[in-house]
């Protein structure tokens, strides 16, 4: 739309040019355009962004998210993903899976170059994976995952994972560096990417970013980006609000906070930080699979959302992000009105003055919660007041984070609320392996399941799998997922041209943004009279 908005422009000036002597009109009527057409006022003026917690440009060693956007314009992954958390290549183009689902084979682009002229081969991918190892960034959970690479030609690279992985490619999001780069993980690094957009000039309070004349990916905005390097997300906020940048996330405006400027416009994003409710499978208040079931039952997600998150959030079934293709169509399913008393009372309790009891003894539970996070001890409070109003006797243990630590740790709980952020490879069965169990769990049945989903590259299959693995999961559950948390992207009313953006990269297709006058102004439209 961008390009083919420049080109009306130019024809509609070109005609003026040429009509307007013919017609007897002024050189003060520029800008006059026939009745009913539309020119748009395309502002010079830069795509203005903002930056805090700066602490290095390196993409692979800064811990700053505010930094990784950015670098998200300056460098590329090997895959990124589109609508509905579809796999897109970037500087892939295709890949193959080993049907035990330990090994990708990825094929990249040919003809892609880096910003300085130099060519990006399959060395470059090699050099990266081996620096993501000891890298102190953002993108250490990814290299723990990957025993070995090598380079099996100039255009083609294979990795092998420390076990196996489903839609492994989905882990292939990290940015890709140039062998070539002076590698320091200091403030003196100097990117040098494949992407959109490429370092003009940095000093102590902005940054330029200038289009990428040899890009893979096409023509690009001529416009300059200008990052402004900012105290805080305080001042990325004031920022925004006084039109001094043109776009903000919400982990910078929190919208339970703060209403946006006016005529600023959201996308929304579901982010993959999930909130759950774990069980201890090992502690005889929970042990039973009817009585985790019941618990399930009478849990009201989407009171839970309201009241926790302000709505901001997407109720789930499962550790796979709701907004994805391979969620989609999974559903809890209607149970009858009994299930839950029916369940309780299979398990021998009856009960009595508003209490289950079962030989005597109440059945009680205890929910453990961090106290530093009042909003989950909240979301706490709210799940045992629902248990006990369905009979249940219930304790919430609101302790320190240490303490919450050393407590799951040492197994000494029977549920906690919890929230993590799960990976981006649609994997169900997150929290579920030898390694990372919090919930003393047999995964033995689970690891059958998920054996049917490795290697896997056709979607529908996949979601076969995935209905599977929820009946699996349902019929013995060691937690319960809640919802995942949603973000915005808020942008000036005057942004336009934009895509949807997701948790990589908020400012996607920022290469196509263009930018109204600021003053307002649309379009010169005048009528005949």
């Amino acid at each position: 739309m961008f390009d083919i908005k420049r080109i009306i422009f130019a024809i509609l000036i070109m005609m003026l040019s040429a009509g307007l002597a013919a017609c007897g009109r002024s050189e003060s009527e520029e800008g006059y355009v026939e009745s009913g057409e539309l020119v748009v006022i395309e502002d010079s003026s830069d795509i203005k962004l903002g930056m805090y917690d700066l602490d290095t440009l390196n993409p692979l060693e800064t811990k700053s998210e505010s930094v990784r956007k950015i670098m998200n314009i300056v460098y590329e992954p090997l895959f990124t993903l589109g609508a509905d958390k579809a796999l897109e290549p970037v500087l892939a183009s295709g890949y193959s899976l080993s049907q035990d689902g330990t090994q990708i084979t990825v094929n990249l682009k040919e003809g892609v170059k880096w910003q300085d002229g130099t060519n990006f081969t399959a060395d470059d991918v090699v050099y990266t994976l081996s620096k993501m190892r000891s890298a102190g960034g953002l993108y250490g959970k990814i290299s723990d995952k990957i025993r070995s690479f090598t380079a099996t030609s100039k255009t083609q690279v294979v990795i092998n994972f420390e076990r196996a992985e489903p839609s492994s490619a989905y882990l292939l999001t990290f940015p890709v560096i140039s062998k070539s780069t002076k590698y320091v993980s200091d403030g003196s690094f100097s990117p040098v990417g494949t992407g959109s957009y490429k370092l003009e000039s940095k000093s102590s309070t902005e940054m330029i970013l200038m289009p990428n004349s040899i890009w893979h990916g096409g023509e690009s905005s001529k416009k300059r980006i200008l990052v402004k390097l900012l105290k805080d997300k305080n001042a990325v906020a004031e920022a925004f609000n006084v039109s001094e940048i043109d776009v903000i996330t919400s982990d910078e405006l929190s919208l339970e906070a703060a209403t946006p400027k006016m005529n600023s416009h959201t996308e929304e994003i579901v982010s993959d930080k999930m909130v759950f409710l774990g069980f201890n499978t090992a502690s005889s208040a929970v042990s039973s699979v009817n009585i985790r079931k019941a618990i399930i039952g009478l849990l009201d997600k989407q009171k839970i959302l309201e009241n926790d998150a302000y709505g901001h959030g997407r109720v789930s079934e499962l550790a796979i992000n709701p907004s994805s293709w391979a969620y989609q169509g999974v559903t809890a399913g209607e149970q009858p009105q009994d299930y839950t008393q029916n369940l309780i009372a299979d398990d021998g309790y009856t009960l009595s003055d508003g209490i289950y009891y079962k030989a005597g003894v109440p059945l009680f539970v205890r929910i453990l919660v961090n106290s530093d996070n009042t909003q989950r001890a909240a979301l706490a409070d709210g799940i045992a007041d629902s248990l006990k109003a369905s009979g249940f006797s219930v304790t919430v243990e609101k302790v320190s984070y240490a303490d919450y630590i050393a407590k799951i740790s040492g197994d000494d709980f029977d549920m906690f609320v919890g929230e993590i952020e799960v990976e981006p490879n649609l994997n169900p069965a997150t929290m579920l392996t030898a390694s990372d169990n919090y919930f003393n769990f047999d995964i033995s049945g689970i690891n059958e399941v998920m054996s049917r989903l490795y290697g896997v590259t056709d979607n529908e299959v996949y979601k076969a799998g995935i209905a599977e693995f929820m009946q699996k999961f349902y019929s013995d559950p060691p937690y319960v997922p809640l919802y995942f948390r949603t973000e915005n992207v808020i942008y000036g009313s005057y942004v336009s041209g934009t895509v949807k953006p997701n948790e990589f990269n908020p400012y996607k297709n920022i290469e196509k943004w263009y930018i109204y006058d600021k003053d307002g102004k649309e379009s010169k439209e005048k009528t005949d009279e």
